[in-house]
């Protein structure tokens, strides 16, 4: 990664920087998916506001 030396170059790097993800095709445990979501349900906010929108799809 490049050095830092200011806000312009930080604004600069948020800009221009992407995180590439990869994915595999395995799949994730039905057990793994609700210990994810109930940490997720049980994480405080700053606001005292949340909303969760869960979709589940699967492939042909």
């Amino acid at each position: 990664m490049q050095e830092i030396k200011g806000k312009a170059q930080v604004a600069e790097l948020i800009r221009t920087q992407r995180a590439t993800r990869q994915y595999s095709q395995q799949a994730v445990l039905e057990e793994d998916i609700r210990t994810i979501l109930n940490a997720g349900r049980r994480a405080q906010s700053s606001k005292k506001y949340s909303t969760m929108a869960i979709y589940r799809g699967s492939r042909p």
